[in-house]
């Protein structure tokens, strides 16, 4: 794990705010563990464009991982399923939201 942090340190990537579901997965046992092990890391520059993106976490179905879903609140909604088009600096790109 401080090696995962060093990255993100050296790297200069943020770990997106988490709503709704702290965790991100569980042992699924009577004394349960829970983590957050499922993250989405952007860069500073991406974040400058989208200042409110949230990661929110799902509910799980067949796996001990919930899903997470990113987006903007208020954006198509959270979560937010529809694929945007996006041109910065007159590049085209396409954003799941």
């Amino acid at each position: 794990m401080r090696n995962f942090k060093a990255f993100m340190d050296y790297a200069k990537v943020v770990d997106l705010p988490m709503h709704v579901m702290p965790f991100t997965w569980t042992n699924n046992r009577n004394n349960a563990s829970w983590a957050r092990l499922d993250k989405f890391l952007c860069d500073p520059l991406f974040l400058s464009w989208f200042p409110a993106l949230l990661q929110k976490g799902l509910n799980k179905s067949l796996s001990d991982h919930n899903p997470v879903m990113i987006g903007e609140p208020g954006k198509n909604g959270l979560p937010c399923e529809a694929v945007e088009t996006h041109s910065v600096g007159g590049v085209e790109m396409e954003a799941v939201l």
